[in-house]
């Protein structure tokens, strides 16, 4: 059985932020969130 990612927060994320070049988490493990910290790659999770 394929494990599913674990779900951090039910409501949207307001951040005040300048332009660039950003990756949003989907795994839910990051502890930068709702941005990518690269928790995810021990766990093996990866968008298909």
């Amino acid at each position: 059985m394929e494990k599913l990612p674990k779900i951090i927060q039910k409501s949207p994320y307001i951040v005040d932020e300048k332009a660039g070049k950003k990756a949003f988490f989907t795994c839910g493990l990051s502890s930068k969130n709702p941005y990518c910290d690269g928790s995810h790659k021990v766990t093996g999770f990866h968008l298909k």
